[in-house]
């Protein structure tokens, strides 16, 4: 009998380009293992080509319908100190993102979303500080400025309310453990204490199976 693999998971692989984004940021190449392929681990993979290779002071960042993407790289976007737009289609321009402006505004950086809505307009350079959350809705962004802030000089703490989809964030910190990212939290995962500058580093990150993700003749973009 043959031996059935669970597919690679899409949020790991974003999670992961992402890391593999800004380690390249600090001089080192890692090589991501079994990627998805699907729709949003193209678009994760497509943000870091493009801010990795644009020189100009204005991107835009095609995020698709991938909203872990569009909420995660808003942080990331805001390290560098150009204008960067991140754009949606579908559904994705229907999906709130008014609790990152806030926040990323008190950490230094000019955030604009269209009512609430992407596109989000996005200009740093990131800055450390103390900031609270609203994790009731999505944990994609926290996901982001998790992702951010170790690369930021200085200390920060982020506070989260209500915090949704606590499993994600516990992937995020095993993610960021591997590229030798260290923070700081209270077990409830509701307080972070982040220290900057760090260095993300790791030759290479393999992507495990996601078995909630085992359908039958589902399309690959359905896998969550």
């Amino acid at each position: 009998m043959g031996e059935l693999a669970a597919p690679p998971s899409k949020s790991m692989t974003q999670r992961a380009y992402a890391a593999a984004y800004l380690a390249s940021e600090h001089g080192t190449d890692c090589k991501i293992i079994d990627p998805s392929d699907c729709d949003d681990a193209k678009v994760a993979l497509n943000i870091t080509k493009t801010l990795s290779g644009s020189g100009s002071n204005l991107v835009q960042l095609d995020c698709g319908e991938a909203g872990l993407s569009l909420r995660m790289f808003t942080p990331i976007a805001a390290l560098k100190g150009k204008e960067v737009i991140l754009n949606a289609r579908g559904s994705l321009q229907k999906r709130p993102v008014e609790m990152m402006e806030e926040p990323l505004r008190r950490l230094g950086a000019h955030c604009k979303t269209h009512e609430g809505f992407p596109p989000v307009v996005i200009k740093g350079p990131l800055r450390a500080g103390n900031i609270e959350i609203d994790g009731s809705v999505t944990s994609q962004f926290l996901t982001g400025l998790l992702m951010a802030l170790p690369c930021v000089d200085g200390v920060s703490h982020i506070k989260v309310h209500n915090l949704k989809s606590k499993p994600y964030i516990e992937m995020t910190l095993q993610l960021l453990e591997h590229f030798g990212i260290e923070i700081e939290h209270n077990k409830d995962l509701n307080e972070f204490k982040i220290k900057g500058p760090q260095k993300y580093f790791a030759e290479s990150y393999r992507i495990e199976g996601d078995w909630s993700a085992v359908t039958i003749d589902a399309p690959c973009d359905g896998l969550m």
